[in-house]
């Protein structure tokens, strides 16, 4: 079986992109070429990773079990991640424009208004694959908690019974 790799590799697509889009509104009050070269590496690194999670998400819709329930979420989910991942790939090439010299005034701010759009579709794509995992259950492993019970150690339970009584 084929470990899914999607959960490790989407948060730092989230983080790499979030932490671009901040230093982007930053770069908007504090002109500096150290942040706008930041924003630029983090732009790049997370649309890298976010197609690394794309692809992983769709070996995940392939190779991990879930109900038939929980496909309109996935449908939504995966689309969602696609288009998220378009409309950073298109604010790679746009960056290009925006970093050199001879650009419009103007443009910074339209690049930044363009990524908030992009980063609020990856939001709401991230929130149903939150809504996936936590109340699907898809990718996690079901635990039986009154084997769990059965098994627990009861000394343990006593010590600690008794230090909360001291």
């Amino acid at each position: 079986m084929i470990p899914n790799l999607h959960p490790l590799i989407v948060h730092f697509s989230i983080v790499l992109l979030y932490l671009s889009i901040g230093l982007e509104l930053l770069y908007l009050f504090i002109r500096s070429d150290y942040i706008q070269k930041s924003a630029t590496v983090t732009l790049y690194l997370g649309t890298i990773s976010l197609g690394l999670a794309a692809f992983t998400g769709w070996l995940a819709h392939k190779t991990v079990p879930h109900s038939e329930w929980s496909y309109p979420v996935i449908e939504k989910h995966q689309l969602l991640g696609f288009i998220a991942l378009g409309c950073f790939v298109g604010l790679c090439l746009l960056k290009q424009v925006v970093n050199s010299k001879n650009r419009p005034r103007n443009l910074t701010v339209f690049y930044v208004l363009l990524s908030l759009i992009s980063i609020t579709i990856l939001t709401v794509g991230a929130h149903f694959g939150g809504v996936l995992v936590f109340e699907y259950g898809v990718g996690v492993n079901v635990v039986d908690h009154q084997l769990l019970d059965e098994r627990a150690n009861p000394t343990v339970d006593e010590e600690f019974e008794k230090l909360l009584s001291e």
